[in-house]
């Protein structure tokens, strides 16, 4: 078999001479310039006489377009990277100076020899003529080469009539069937795989033989295109095919998308409460009515106990605390003054600790952020699983717990066999061709000065819209039709999965604000309530006053009575009362303050009594109190950092929904629709070269398309595509910033405004670099292998329909049997063979060297290039129909023979040469064209 041909390794030189060949090279160059032939040399045997002698070089340039130069002939095999070369001696029968026999041809090829003296050269002698060619001189039969004739015939195919080309009727189509015969033995065509005559070896002595080709390409790009637009299609999301046991199934469009998104947004938010919010606090309250009553008097009994021990350092406590308080103000007034600044001594705050206090709080608010962030991967990863799997019906990992890894309930729930997808991927999580703006007028982006909004964005949608209400109150021209179209616009797309979700999130997030005012309301009523059970009750300060009177009274008593009796210089100065006390006994003295030290005693017992009964009741409401206010204060807390991880989640759904929107939108990317458009002539050609095109639209084409979308879109296709993606662009932003992502921490990453992984890789995602790549190109390297390895029912299928152009219009094709069944069908046209020639065979066929070689082109895995090529039984030189020149010798004594009467009569009237033969031959006239005439 033939070695894989190359272009960058193998060069087809032609060397011819005489007009018909300059035709043919003629013919060549408009063929390569059309993109039907490449990569050959023609030297012109008449101006090549050195190494550097010019030839024609017809090849393709890097952008693959055909490329005609004119280049000396060493310098264009030293540059190129050729190691094979194919020599092919184009010889024209046809009475001019069109041969070359081997003492030309030699010192040419010297020259080519010594060029290319590193190359493997195959050589080959290619005879033209057409039936009836004047030949007066010997076939250009050449030694060591192997000698073809190419067959002055044209024909569908090897079982149908053929018609020939007669010496002398002047038209191009005999220069059309050369140039193709002489472009399928050499392997000239486009996109052609091997060259045929590699396989032919030269032949013995100066024998020749006679071969025709057939080529057919047909061009399935077209086929091929609607394939890959119709396979890869998913405007509507494709039904999964479901892996269930026994029994093919596909899954079901959901009946109303509303309710569908809405259900499955509310399932997911449900399951994430906790998350997302934190738990509250309830306040915990001590029972103390149903203690017991001996209980109640012992502790009493000690509280009370205690407060009559200690009231001695508590007074002290007390006295010494107050002063120092009263010193310490009066001290700041003093040195400071009144003027109400923030800058004080002590343990009070500064304006410095302000500054700072408020840079530790943002730090502490980042570091949140990014805690609160990693808290909710599972949420997003969940949020994520779910978009997928309402589109392809794949049991993932969606919630917490045992039961975690399943399918959405609304996709289903277990309770039928019944399986329900979204119709459409923008019912699930709109891609960047949804967002609104970037149609806008100039003037009306630069006025309203926001970038293009999701439709998810309920904030991004609010802060739009507010815009777009400031601009129009402000007069801005053609506002009414924008605000009317933003309007229709959040109305088709406010009914998908992600926007329930964000809705959900917002929702949540007022829901946490109305708690934390309601929480800040009960802390303040509980705060107020604390204050007024502050401090000791009226008994015990009423019992304090009495107790403060009587020892007051009975000291002022004794001291007035001890200045008055003792201090007193003479009896005369005494005071009455002072001296009759003094004259009572003091029994009476004792009694008198006795009674004094009673009442003193009782208000001090009175007072520790009703110090004990306050206090033991405010403890019992203050663990109350306290209880309920702490409780209220964290729920204050908790409501605020809802909010927090709210937000922080909000920033990290925009940034998921960016890349899953993208991802879900374009499951392949950009897919790449334009086709290489393959060189169909219009213009007339030969009948043995069929170029054709298959059609698109023919049940083939359907029935294959439904074949592929069953064996791609699989239940869980959805996941192979969106990982490969992550991964993909994972990389490519990594080389492109040199910051690596982790995609185990990607989800719980921070989110939009902020450099998290996510929100770069969201930016990176949807961005228009990134989207405009083509993810299909394994899937469909993948298809086309198996296009190209189909069964040849449906390959034929497919190629059945085709179409041609004749003169210059496409028409459908007739059927043409398979050249590869008909290898070895057929026999040469006998017009061109001598009388000799027909009897020994040449015009049969010789089974060994006839060959048909298939050649897919790489671009087109539907399409085929075909060629057939059919080679005789061995030929001489005399087996051929020439026209070749009468050599007759003048006699000198034709004159002395010539009768000189009428009676003139010959002994031998047979071998008069002046005897007519007309009438009297013996032998059958010959036919036109079927022999030597």
């Amino acid at each position: 078999m033939s070695d894989a041909y190359s272009q960058d390794t193998i060069l087809t030189v032609f060397l011819g001479r005489g007009l018909t060949s300059e035709g043919i090279r003629q013919t060549l160059e408009d063929f390569a310039e059309t993109g039907l032939v490449r990569n050959l040399v023609w030297i012109d045997a008449d101006s090549f006489h050195e190494s550097s002698s010019e030839v024609t070089h017809l090849a393709t340039n890097h952008e693959g377009l055909p490329e005609l130069q004119r280049r000396p002939f060493n310098e264009l095999v030293s540059r190129s990277r050729t190691t094979k070369l194919h020599l092919g001696v184009i010889n024209v029968i046809d009475g001019t100076e069109g041969m070359l026999h081997a003492e030309e041809l030699n010192p040419l090829v010297g020259i080519i020899d010594s060029v290319c003296s590193h190359h493997q050269i195959h050589r080959s002698n290619v005879m033209i003529g057409a039936v009836g060619a004047p030949l007066d001189k010997d076939l250009p039969i050449l030694r060591g080469y192997v000698n073809l004739m190419l067959a002055p015939e044209d024909s569908q195919s090897p079982g149908t009539a053929t018609v020939t080309y007669r010496h002398g009727f002047n038209d191009h189509r005999f220069t059309l069937h050369c140039v193709a015969n002489i472009a399928s033995l050499y392997g000239l065509w486009e996109g052609s795989t091997s060259a045929p005559i590699e396989q032919l070896v030269p032949a013995k002595g100066s024998s020749f033989r006679l071969v025709r080709s057939f080529y057919r390409r047909i061009d399935g790009q077209a086929v091929q295109a609607r394939l890959k637009e119709k396979i890869l299609s998913t405007a509507e999301n494709p039904l999964p095919r479901l892996d269930v046991p026994g029994k093919e199934r596909t899954a079901q469009y959901a009946e109303n998308p509303d309710t569908f998104a809405q259900k499955a947004a509310r399932e997911i938010l449900d399951e994430f409460r906790t998350p997302l919010i934190g738990e509250e606090i309830v306040a915990h309250v001590e029972k103390t009515k149903m203690i017991s009553g001996s209980a109640a008097v012992r502790q009493f009994f000690s509280t009370w106990l205690k407060k009559m021990v200690t009231t001695p350092n508590r007074f002290f406590a007390e006295f010494s605390a107050e002063s120092k308080t009263l010193a310490e103000d009066a001290l700041q007034a003093s040195i400071y003054g009144n003027s109400g600044s923030a800058t004080r001594v002590g343990d009070r705050v500064t304006a410095t600790a302000l500054d700072g206090k408020t840079h530790q709080k943002a730090v502490q608010t980042e570091d949140l952020k990014i805690r609160y962030a990693a808290d909710l991967q599972d949420l997003w990863q969940a949020y994520a699983n779910t978009a997928m799997s309402l589109l392809d019906a794949q049991p993932r990992l969606i919630a917490h717990g045992e039961n975690g890894f399943r399918t959405p309930a609304v996709v289903h729930t277990g309770q039928s066999q019944r399986v329900v997808v979204a119709r459409r991927s923008a019912d699930v999580i709109p891609g960047p061709e949804t967002n609104y703006g970037d149609g806008l007028p100039v003037e009306v982006k630069v006025a309203v000065d926001v970038e293009e909004v999701p439709p998810y964005d309920l904030e991004g949608v609010a802060e739009f819209e507010r815009r777009l209400a400031k601009e129009s109150d402000r007069g801005q021209r053609g506002m009414g039709q924008v605000i009317g179209e933003f309007k229709r616009w959040q109305d088709q797309n406010s009914k998908s999965f992600a926007y329930f979700v964000g809705s959900g999130l917002q929702d949540l997030k007022r829901d946490m604000e109305a708690q934390e005012i309601q929480w800040r309301r009960e802390v303040s009523r509980l705060s107020q309530q604390g204050k007024s059970y502050a401090g000791t009750g009226l008994g015990s300060r009423i019992f304090r006053w009495l107790g403060w009177v009587s020892f007051w009274s009975a000291a002022i008593f004794g001291v007035w009575w001890a200045a008055e009796y003792y201090l007193a210089e003479t009896s005369a100065e005494i005071s009455r009362w002072a001296t009759s006390f003094a004259a009572t006994d003091q029994a009476f003295k004792w009694k008198f303050f006795g009674i004094w030290f009673g009442i003193w005693l009782f208000c001090w017992i009175a007072q520790c009594v009703c110090e004990a009964r306050d206090e033991i009741r405010f403890t019992h409401l203050r663990k109350n109190l306290v209880t309920e206010l702490d409780a209220a204060k964290k729920n204050v807390e908790i409501s605020e950092l809802a909010q927090l991880r709210i937000e922080v989640g909000y920033q990290q759904f925009l940034s998921i929904s960016k890349i899953m929107g993208s991802l879900l939108e374009r499951p392949f990317g950009n897919i790449e629709r334009a086709r290489r458009e393959s060189p169909i002539p219009i213009n007339s050609m030969p009948d043995s070269v069929i170029f054709a095109e298959a059609i698109p639209d023919s049940d083939a084409v359907e029935k294959l398309t439904r074949q592929f979308r069953r064996d791609l879109y699989k239940q869980g296709w959805m996941s192979t595509s969106v990982m490969a993606a992550l991964d993909d662009a994972s990389d490519a932003l990594a080389a492109e910033t040199g910051n690596s992502i982790n995609p185990n921490t990607l989800f719980g990453s921070t989110g939009e405004g902020s450099y998290g992984d996510l929100a770069r890789l969201s930016e990176y995602l949807s961005g228009d670099q990134y989207r405009q790549i083509d993810r299909s190109v394994q899937i469909w390297d993948d298809i086309t292998t198996k296009l190209s390895q189909e069964s040849l029912e449906v390959r034929s299928g497919i190629l059945n329909s085709l179409q041609i152009y004749r003169a210059g219009k496409k028409v459908d094709a007739p059927y043409q049997q398979p050249l590869k069944d008909l290898v070895h069908v057929g026999f040469f046209n006998g017009e061109i063979a001598s009388e000799k020639g027909r009897v020994k065979g040449i015009l049969s066929l010789d089974p060994s060297l006839c060959m048909y070689q298939p050649q897919e082109n790489e671009s087109d895995a539907i399409g085929i290039s075909e060629v057939l090529l059919q080679i005789s039984e061995p030929a001489e030189d005399s087996d051929i129909s020439f026209i070749r020149p009468q050599h007759t010798t003048f006699d000198p004594t034709l004159f002395d023979r010539m009768p000189t009467n009428e009676d003139f009569r010959p002994e031998n009237p047979v071998d008069s040469p002046f005897f007519d033969r007309g009438n009297h031959s013996p032998h059958r006239p010959e036919l036109p064209g079927t022999g030597e005439f």
